[in-house]
């Protein structure tokens, strides 16, 4: 294995020499005209859709942002295979990408005094104050019209009817991570620190069923999963187990849902760029709370292995981590949320969207004390520089979580 990647970095670098004939030259031309115009040049991160999605969105946004500073022009090479080829083929429509860019990355960033003309990764920042640019612009990447219409003559083939509302169900589990062949590792548990993200698809049949009797669609979102849905109903769709699945239908289903319903993954920044309503549930850590769209978040339950006493929500912001292992090293058991705890936070999002959901008084004041102890945690403003007006914490679960959880 160490031979593999030690035989294709040589292949790199063997390419990069071979194109440093003309982009060599090319950089130096464009450091010259940097009086003029600033090109900047940039990797789309495509492997991952969070990534994918952020980014480019995030490049858009700020290219619309700017229009007045005609001076600068970004340019940029995305890696092969993407994630998503639909999304690749809408960016790609609104950005400027092409391959051989990659090779002016690659000499720029080996030349002196180079920085200025390296675009980055937003999404990669680890800081949600890149995310202003989306608030702030209206400008989105957009299907065309033969898009928009095999897309809903997919959903008609399986006798869905204009207007019917439909919501998309994203359960994180480790195939994805694992089977696909964008991620897929001969290392034993190269993606086990992921595992506290999982979710068990079944624990969330209840909040299906409940959906159905309203009316709704429920599609059933991702490329590889582990286990179906063990809903059966005519307006249940378990796409992953579909013959047909198109990425297209990755794209636009997320888009034009009436909520979606995630645990937190990869995807569920398409609702969250679009300005879609999104119920997290049994998502981690708190402190990454998605506190910049219209939203309903409800963790996983974290308890102290030696005592069993659930942790605090000052405590939840000081052991916000993003690995499993951190968990266990600090003595801390992550529990799913019951079928009845999911149920409660799906339910609260649908009837806040059909604006039916009527808040006591004692829920107004629990949610207040809530947002005064979390935007007091350490790191809060790093990765919370808005809060949207609809960004809540589950009633159900924060009710009985008790006082002492916000003491």
């Amino acid at each position: 294995m160490r031979g593999d990647v030690r035989a294709e970095g040589l292949r790199r670098a063997a390419g990069i020499a071979l194109h440093a004939v003309w982009a060599l030259p090319a950089v130096l031309l464009l450091r010259l005209l940097r009086p003029l115009v600033l090109v900047r040049a940039g990797m789309i991160e495509s492997s991952r859709i969070g990534h994918f999605v952020g980014d480019t969105s995030l490049f858009l946004a700020r290219k619309s942002l700017r229009q007045k500073r005609p001076r600068i022009v970004d340019i940029f090479w995305m890696p092969s295979p993407p994630a998503n080829e639909q999304w690749a083929r809408m960016t790609r429509r609104r950005l400027f990408v092409k391959g051989w860019v990659r090779y002016l990355v690659a000499l720029n960033r080996r030349l002196p005094g180079g920085a200025i003309h390296h675009l980055s990764s937003p999404t990669m920042s680890g800081s949600r104050l890149e995310y202003t640019a989306l608030r702030l612009s209206t400008e989105r990447f957009t299907f065309t019209p033969d898009e928009e219409h095999r897309a809903r003559a997919w959903l008609r083939r399986r006798s869905w009817k204009e207007g019917e509302p439909f919501v998309c169900l994203q359960v994180r589990d480790s195939a994805y991570l694992a089977r696909h062949p964008l991620h897929a590792s001969s290392e034993p548990g190269r993606w086990a620190y992921h595992d506290y993200r999982d979710s068990d698809i079944n624990t969330y049949a209840e909040a299906v069923e409940a959906l159905i009797r309203r009316g709704y669609w429920v599609i059933r979102m991702g490329q590889l999963v582990n286990q179906p849905l063990s809903v059966q109903h005519p307006r249940v769709i378990d796409y992953p187990f579909m013959d047909d699945k198109d990425d297209l239908l990755d794209i636009w289903l997320s888009l034009n849902c009436r909520f979606f319903i995630s645990s937190g993954s990869g995807i569920d920044i398409l609702p969250w760029v679009y300005g879609v309503p999104v119920v997290f549930v049994n998502a981690l850590p708190l402190i990454f709370a998605a506190t910049q769209i219209n939203h309903v978040w409800v963790p996983k339950h974290l308890r102290w292995k030696n005592s069993g006493k659930p942790l605090s929500l000052r405590e939840h912001g000081i052991h916000g981590y993003g690995e499993a292992g951190d968990y266990a090293a600090a003595g801390i058991e992550i529990q799913d949320l019951s079928p009845a705890e999911i149920t409660a936070a799906v339910l609260e999002l649908e009837e806040r969207v059909a604006r039916s959901w009527k808040d006591s008084p004692e829920g107004v004041a629990r949610q207040r004390r809530y947002w005064d102890v979390f935007s007091a945690m350490p790191g809060f403003a790093g990765f919370h520089d808005y809060v949207h007006p609809d960004a809540r914490v589950g009633a159900d679960w924060l009710r009985s979580m008790g006082d002492s959880f916000l003491d």
